[in-house]
């Protein structure tokens, strides 16, 4: 701690000097972004001794390394690959940037490690459609502890970091697995190699950016209805939107039992909207003027829960929400989210709250990764 922090402020002092401008941000503490005097901007983010930079021009990156390398000694590295990502950056025919995300080189690494559990078909879908599992399944100590041996819990963490990565569409499915991460079944197992093999058949996936895309963040968040045996608890997820590809997908089981669908929804958006709340203070800190002050649009598929974010309704359905939640409320009120209605059929969040077929996967995954635009309201597609 103490290293890290004489290390920052080593930073800001070699950059708060001869007109230029340095601020850590407090959403992202590793994170600086600096002006020179020209107003050029750089952000550079911080990981121990690796510095991964971005700028407006190469002039102002070359004065940033000059710098940092007359305190600290440091040399240029291959941009390409950050944390087992493949970062691919091109221009199109119109004059468009292009930033792509891959994880080809990781996900043949874990086909090496487990190559003795690869399914011999093809996989069209993370898991099998309707797939969950529950702690509360009953199974024999003998069949949890052999499912362990196998390397249960290393699998679920490299495909979780996989998931992460640029592989949105399986973090539902390994939420779910991650629910008996302490006692896995083998059914758990014969779905963790499913994604597994769905991965290794599906390498060269990627998420794509452009400078063409939507400069303004976009949410969709949904929940589902179905509650885990073990709490009563259901699952949520949300993805947001930036520059046409996913910068946010979050899949996990709400903190409280829903007593509606519409409470399991208005829960979710909560949490939708403290990420979004996140997401534009970041942005702000960046000094990324760009991005604008209208409120984030989120899409969510419940009337009832979206109408609850802008009214003071209280009925016998949802007087028992408890107060955090109402949070909602607040994020409108503020400008940070606006709340708007979208057909389940088009919730991109759809796969992030449960096992879907592989035409739910074809429909919506493709507006999530960057390869087309997300299918709106009709009311909407001219504000995007």
């Amino acid at each position: 701690r103490s290293w890290e922090k004489e290390r920052n402020e080593k930073i800001m002092e070699m950059f708060n000097t001869d007109g230029w401008t340095c601020k850590r941000c407090i959403k992202e503490p590793c994170m600086f972004a600096i002006r020179d005097l020209q107003g050029k901007r750089v952000w550079v983010l911080v990981w121990t001794d690796d510095c991964d930079c971005v700028g407006e021009g190469d002039e102002v990156l070359n004065e940033v390394f000059k710098r940092v390398n007359a305190k600290w000694a440091s040399k240029i590295v291959d941009p390409s690959f950050v944390l087992g990502m493949k970062r691919t950056v091109s221009r199109t025919a119109s004059g468009a940037v292009e930033v792509e995300l891959s994880m080809t080189a990781f996900v043949e690494s874990l086909e090496e490690s487990f190559k003795e559990f690869v399914i011999g078909k093809t996989i069209s879908t993370p898991v099998t459609p309707g797939f969950t599992t529950s702690i509360a399944e009953k199974s024999a100590e003998e069949e949890n502890k052999a499912v362990l041996s196998r390397g249960y819990q290393r699998l679920f963490g490299s495909m979780l970091w996989a998931a992460r990565g640029c592989f949105p569409e399986c973090l539902n499915g390994c939420s779910v697995l991650g629910r008996v991460m302490s006692k896995p079944t083998e059914n758990a197992w014969t779905e963790a190699c499913h994604m597994l093999t769905y991965m290794i058949q599906h390498k060269t996936n990627s998420i794509k950016y452009s400078s063409e895309g939507n400069m303004m963040p976009i949410a969709f968040v949904d929940a589902s209805n179905k509650a885990d045996p073990a709490d009563s608890k259901c699952q949520y997820g949300y993805t947001h939107l930036s520059m046409g590809g996913s910068v946010i997908a979050v899949s996990k089981k709400l903190s409280h039992v829903g007593l509606s669908a519409a409470h399991n929804e208005y829960m979710a958006v909560h949490w939708a909207n403290r990420h979004t709340a996140w997401l534009r203070d970041l942005l702000a800190e960046m000094e990324i003027d760009e991005i604008g002050q209208e409120p984030t649009v989120t899409y969510a598929d419940n009337r009832a829960a979206n109408l609850l974010c802008e009214e003071d309704i209280i009925t016998c359905g949802n007087q028992f929400m408890q107060v955090p939640y109402h949070y909602n409320k607040e994020a409108v009120e503020m400008g940070i989210a606006v709340m708007r209605y979208i057909q389940s059929a088009d919730n991109l969040a759809d796969i992030l709250t449960k096992a879907v077929s592989q035409q739910v996967i074809e429909r919506l995954l493709p507006a999530m990764i960057g390869q087309r635009a997300p299918t709106l309201p009709p009311t909407e597609k001219a504000h995007h």
